[in-house]
């Protein structure tokens, strides 16, 4: 017996799972909802509920929609299971997508088989650099990251997205005009000959001056002085709230508002990342490092 329900509105925000409630003449009961269960989801709190409230309804599975991430929260009385979708869509959805094959004894005891249906997998990797001497073993490190990935691919296509991270000293030739790209078409060419194909979405230059932060940062001058402000708003949450006071103005423009999002606190810590960055390109030359 299935038990499920639509909804009369887009944005359900009530919690549905509590009107479910096992019927008296089915032996095996499943639950169809589209909801998120906790807290931590990551997801908007569409018809939220609990694990709980999914027990107390007495049926013997729950087959939920609405977060696409894959997730067992319980596998048996009653099975509770986010079989995800069948495709990753883009690279968000990273990894084998699929769904469950669930095999019912007698006893009401299931068994849970994942099964991908995917026609092609995307992956979201980051490569740190650190150690990483010369362009030809960046270029031999990222081949063997596709290579990698290719036979995660288990016979798909794969599509990758690549950051390079770490502190390394080729960070001033991959900021150079133009190397990226050029640094793309190559891994492009080696990975369109494979097959199935592995094809670079995109390589991002995450990398960082190969330079001793923490001497730095006690440094008596502007850099030093630039390095403790940004650690300071990095650690400091009353601090971050701050310089989230001073962001609102233009977060809530309304021409602007269609464009930006506010940023979370972790993702403001990772835009002081990047400024930090930027201001010691800027600030330091060859010679000072």
């Amino acid at each position: 017996m299935i038990h499920g329900r639509s909804y009369l509105h887009r944005d359900v925000w009530e919690n549905l799972a509590k009107e479910f409630k096992r019927a008296p003449d089915g032996d095996f009961q499943i639950g169809l909802l589209h909801c998120n269960v906790g807290s931590e989801t990551g997801h908007e709190p569409y018809a939220p509920c609990s694990v709980d409230d999914l027990i107390a309804s007495g049926l013997d599975y729950w087959a939920l929609g609405h977060v696409h991430a894959r997730n067992v929260l319980m596998d048996n009385s009653p099975a509770v299971v986010y079989p995800g979708n069948p495709q990753g869509r883009h690279v968000k959805e990273p990894g084998p997508r699929g769904c469950y094959l669930v095999q019912v004894a007698g006893d009401g005891h299931v068994a849970l088989e994942f099964v991908a249906t995917d026609r092609v997998r995307w992956f979201d990797r980051h490569l740190d650099a650190s150690g990483v001497d010369t362009e030809q073993a960046l270029l031999d490190e990222l081949e063997s990251m596709l290579e990698s990935c290719g036979q995660d691919g288990e016979g798909r296509p794969v599509l990758v997205r690549i950051a390079v991270t770490g502190r390394t000293g080729l960070h001033s030739v991959l900021a150079r005009s133009g190397y990226i790209e050029d640094l793309v078409s190559q891994l492009r060419g080696s990975g369109s000959g494979s097959d199935p194909f592995v094809w670079t979405t995109s390589l991002s230059d995450r990398t960082r001056s190969d330079i001793d932060i923490s001497t730095r940062r006690e440094a008596k001058d502007l850099l030093g002085d630039l390095l403790r402000l940004t650690d300071e708003l990095r650690s400091d949450e009353n601090r971050l709230t701050e310089l989230e006071n001073v962001l609102n103005p233009v977060l809530e423009d309304r021409r602007l508002r269609k464009l930006l999002s506010t940023p979370s606190k972790d993702e403001l810590r990772s835009l002081l990342d990047d400024a930090e960055a930027v201001c010691l390109d800027r600030l330091l030359d060859d010679s000072s490092q």
